[in-house]
């Protein structure tokens, strides 16, 4: 008899394995290998890499939920980076720039000029930072990247201590020289090195953890279109969103990049909450598409009347029952002595 419960409890075990990013399949792939020259892939062993859901401009959020999406935005109404995270999104660009608040200038995230009522203001850059640093203490089994546009011009030390101690200490740093075959994102989760920093601007010697990133491939997906009062900016274009990130188009886009032995590190849109990003990004990796997403805050309680409905699975829940279910073996085996 308690052979028998035990046994049943170690399949229910190994059901519930260590998952990373939302799938046990993952945790064997790499960050970067999939861009290695091919006489190294054939040298080496060669390791699949992992694509991640990627937002361009993912902290330009209009925070009110409505029906009209105003210009120079470039994400869907009311999902801030804090739900992007919930639902599945690993890769995020964001913008730095220096407003004047009071006659200091404090570190924002800006789409344009922050202060000429033109460019899109948004959220200070610590209180996004602290977004990231919440969700990634609590979801240990999550790897992501962070892109920064630095226009601000600001240097990775101040980045550094804006961004704190604990983000800092996640950091991902690559084997140099290359070509290098980076750490799996299991081997990243074991030892809590789970954000890949990249930066245009700002990358030098003594700060390691801040990548300039031209190993990795991302296949930016969106469109934009400029308006004659302001010919400077450009708009990302919602309308065409929600042809461009269906899943007939996304994968048209991979297919390109696949027939001219690009392999896509990460698979940026605009408005990632409309279409099939998701779905797009699970069939690249050869996993199962995701589940559906909650609806945002404020918005119908029917998760299909919005668009880009799909949420990534949680492995912090899975980890959570295989670890009950390693306390029970273990009571079950002193039952039997």
């Amino acid at each position: 008899m308690f052979r028998q419960i035990v046994l049943f409890t170690t399949v229910f075990t190994l059901t519930f394995a260590r998952k990373c990013n939302g799938y046990e399949e993952l945790c064997s792939r790499t960050l970067n290998s999939g861009n290695l020259s091919t006489s190294f892939r054939y040298t080496y062993c060669f390791i699949p890499t992992v694509v991640l859901p990627f937002l361009h401009n993912a902290y330009a959020v209009p925070s009110n939920l409505t029906t009209e999406i105003p210009p120079n935005v470039s994400q869907n109404p009311g999902w801030t980076i804090d739900l992007q995270l919930e639902d599945g999104i690993r890769g995020f660009e964001l913008d730095l720039a220096w407003s004047n608040v009071s006659g200091s200038n404090v570190l924002y995230m800006c789409h344009g000029n922050c202060d000429d009522g033109i460019g899109f203001k948004g959220p200070m850059a610590i209180e996004v930072f602290k977004l990231f640093e919440d969700f990634l203490t609590k979801n240990t089994d999550e790897v992501i990247k962070i892109e920064f546009q630095n226009d601000a011009g600001i240097s990775a030390a101040e980045l550094s201590t804006l961004l704190g101690p604990t983000l800092v200490n996640m950091a991902i740093v690559p084997v140099s020289p290359p070509p290098n075959v980076w750490p799996t994102l299991e081997e990243l989760i074991t030892t809590n090195k789970r954000i890949l920093f990249t930066t245009n601007n700002g990358v030098d010697g003594s700060h390691p953890w801040l990548q300039a990133g031209e190993s990795l491939f991302t296949a930016n997906h969106y469109v934009y279109f400029s308006e004659e009062v302001t010919k400077s900016i450009y708009y990302p274009n919602f309308e065409d969103a929600k042809n461009k990130n269906s899943l007939e188009s996304l994968q048209r886009h991979a297919s390109m990049c696949k027939a001219a032995d690009i392999q896509i590190n990460y698979l940026s849109v605009d408005f990632g909450r409309t279409g099939d990003l998701l779905k797009a990004v699970a069939i690249l990796n050869g996993v199962p598409p995701p589940a559906e997403s909650k609806p945002l805050p404020g918005s119908s309680s029917d998760p299909s009347k919005e668009v880009g409905n799909k949420r990534m699975p949680s492995s912090s829940v899975s980890n959570a029952v295989s670890w009950i279910s390693y306390c029970l073996i273990i009571v079950m085996t002193c039952m039997i002595n």
